[in-house]
This record gives C-alpha cells, structure tokens and sequence, in this order.
C-alpha cells in the first residue's frame, strides 16, 4: 500500500541507524578496567577516558578524577571482560547523551467512532541532565489509519523525561510535545459525502510511563494526541465543500531501543 512507502523507509534508516550505533557502543564501552602505573610507585585503577599529547585523563574507581602527565607513568594495562554483565547501577551525576528508538502501536477509535490500531515510528536524541531530568528532539511517523483515509503524520518534537531509579532496570517517565506535518493524501475514493482534497496538520503531544529493561531496551505505555484538519468536496455536491478538524487521542504500547 502506498502509504506504507514513507513509513518503512523512515523504519529501516531508523533501524540501520540504531544498530551500527549499537555496535559501535558495545566496541567502545566494554567492560574494562585500566591500571596506571606511575614511576614513585602509586597505582591508579579506574577507565581512562581520553589521551592528549602529555596527559592521560581517567576517572578512578572511587569517582575520583585524574590528569596525569605521560612523563610520570610507568605503564599501563587494562583488562577487559569479554562478556561482563551490565552494571546494577547507572552513574547520572554527569551529564549524557541518550538516542531512543520506538515502535509501537496507536489502538483506540478515529473521528468516525471506529476502532481502528494504528502505528508509529520515533527516534528521540537527547542529553540526559540528571536521573530525574533528560531533554532531547524527536521525529517520528505516525499511521492513525493503516486502512482508511487519514494520511501519515510526521511529528518533530522536544522532550523531557526521566528516570525514577539509579539502576539499569528502572521506571522512567517522558513528555513531549510539538508539531506534526501532514503527508501526501493517497485516498482516492470518497466515504460517505465527503471526499478529502487535502489534509493539514497540527499540534502533538504525548505523555508516557515506561520501563527500562537493563542498558538497551524498554516498554512504554502513554496517551498520544494529535491535532490535524481535513479539507473535503462533497461527493453528491461538488459545490459543497468544508474542513473537518480532527483530534486524534490514542493508547501508545511500544518497544524500544536505547544506547
């Protein structure tokens, strides 16, 4: 169906882009443990974080954090896990990066007052503040009809969210709001009187409580909104025409991939 063609090839580029980037994660951040040697004898156990051309930057096991000259270190060596398990708990006293993939399902009644379980597509990336507070931008693509006249809708969104937490297995809550665009009208027969010759669309907004299942995954289950007006000739009178304002209110259920 054609309307399904924007819809899965936002899904796929979403998708290859959330597992070369999980990849490249679990590469970088393996569980390793590096030790500094320097030359009066100290030893320093921590991850080191980054090199320049006369430092070594870490953060020590008990927090602290070090830049030691290259000129006093002895050597170094690390030990790295090969398959360690994700830690219990998560450190949210610095600032983060955060890239959240969702894909669920939209159930609940449409303007007509018919069942109707739609679909969607997000993709949020962020910088998480604190464990109660994280802000980041959204895109998404929402089917509201797989089967009926509504167009897909593209929301670009910001959002706030947060963890209840300070483990990798936690409760978390998220809102965001913003604007939705209205996609190409693929409907070509009319319903009822009204035949649609455009659509435009209009706010959105979403309020969802969630679970964070270990560093990767989560479940979510939240309320969605979505303002968007339909413009119609009617099918009896070409003469008569009108726009339908509509207000979309959904159950969201969905899964997703965090890194």
């Amino acid at each position: 169906m054609k309307k399904f063609t924007a819809f899965t090839a936002l899904l796929s580029f979403v998708f290859c882009f959330t597992g070369t980037n999980l990849l490249a994660q679990n590469a970088e951040t393996a569980n390793c443990t590096d030790k500094v040697f320097l030359k009066d004898g100290s030893v320093f156990v921590g991850q080191i974080s980054a090199y320049s051309d006369d430092l070594v930057i870490m953060k020590t096991k008990t927090g602290l954090d070090l830049e030691l000259k290259k000129s006093v270190i002895k050597k170094i060596r690390q030990h790295c896990k090969s398959a360690g398990k994700a830690p219990a708990t998560v450190d949210y006293t610095r600032a983060a990066w955060y890239h959240h993939s969702r894909l669920g399902f939209l159930p609940g009644l449409n303007w007509r007052n018919e069942t109707q379980v739609g679909l969607f597509l997000q993709h949020t990336s962020g910088i998480q503040l604190s464990k109660f507070l994280g802000v980041g931008l959204g895109l998404g693509a929402d089917v509201f009809e797989p089967e009926g006249p509504e167009v897909i809708t593209y929301p670009v969104f910001a959002e706030v969210r947060g963890y209840f937490l300070s483990k990798n297995i936690t409760p978390y809550y998220s809102l965001a709001g913003g604007w939705a665009f209205a996609g190409k009208n693929f409907w070509d027969n009319g319903f009822g009187n009204q035949s649609p010759t455009g659509w435009k669309g209009g706010w959105h907004g979403q309020v969802n409580l969630g679970y964070r299942l270990g560093e990767h995954f989560t479940i979510d289950l939240g309320v969605r909104f979505q303002r968007k007006e339909m413009d119609w000739t009617s099918a009896w009178n070409p003469g008569e025409t009108g726009t339908n304002k509509i207000l979309n209110r959904r159950l969201q259920l969905n899964i997703g991939l965090l890194f």
